[in-house]
């Protein structure tokens, strides 16, 4: 960069990223300074600051919005939770959102539909049923729910 950007350029090309999609504070700290340098720090933390007053930018929105659409896209509570904390989201916001007994459930539903989509068959032996434990383990599905969803689907099958 050669010039510090003005207070105002900042502010804007925050706006237009958060029209864009929702951002963490810590992604729009990144992608700001990523464009505008590190002698603009000063001035893309209070550009930051005003947008959260504004609440153009929050933390909890981005949260719950991120959740709904990885929910959505077929992955568990235990990766979405990492995948927040990689963003700069705080343990506190993530549990708040977590906990939440709806968003179990809708993850309780997508187990299932992991399931069907890759097996669709009950485990007849103990090396089945490790397989399809292991392809939602590493969905990012809780093991609560996976077991939940096995003793269901046994207790329906009989």
């Amino acid at each position: 960069m050669d010039a510090i950007p003005t207070p105002q350029a900042l502010y804007q090309y925050g706006l237009l990223l958060l029209t864009r999609r929702e951002h963490s504070n810590a992604e729009l700290k990144q992608k700001l300074t990523r464009r505008y340098g590190l002698e603009a720090q000063a001035l893309i933390q209070a550009t930051l600051e005003r947008l959260v007053s504004e609440q153009y930018l929050s933390d909890q929105r981005f949260a719950e919005c991120y959740i709904n659409s990885r929910l959505q896209k077929g992955f568990g509570l235990n990766r979405i939770k990492q995948e927040l904390q990689q963003k700069g989201i705080e343990r506190e916001c993530i549990g708040i959102f977590l906990e939440d007994e709806a968003v179990k459930e809708r993850e309780q539903g997508q187990v299932e539909r992991a399931w069907r989509k890759k097996f669709n068959l009950l485990p007849s032996t103990p090396k089945e049923r490790y397989q399809q434990l292991h392809h939602l383990t590493t969905k990012g599905f809780r093991r609560a729910a996976i077991d939940q969803f096995f003793r269901t689907s046994l207790s329906e099958e009989e």
